[in-house]
């Protein structure tokens, strides 16, 4: 499973999902500023970061961080395997 934490006016946000729809990656996203999002809001201060967009993908019992969610680190991930739907 993939996440994107995200904010709807962050301009990076809206690119990372951009690129995961061109190349049909699939995601739920994670809209911390929704009143019912406490919880996620609280996991993503806990990892000490400050800027959006996050992705997150969750292997059984694994989960795999992306901060860098520029196009062509996106596209590298998504290029060798690392990104993808299972």
């Amino acid at each position: 499973m993939i996440k994107i934490y995200f904010t709807p006016k962050c301009g990076k946000c809206s690119i990372a999902k951009q690129i995961l729809d061109k190349h049909f990656i699939k995601y739920t996203t994670i809209d911390l500023t929704e009143k019912e999002r406490t919880e996620d809001r609280k996991f993503f201060r806990s990892l000490g970061l400050q800027y959006l967009p996050l992705i997150i993908i969750e292997k059984e019992n694994e989960k795999k961080l992306i901060t860098d969610c520029s196009e062509s680190n996106l596209t590298l991930l998504i290029e060798s395997g690392e990104l993808r739907n299972d």
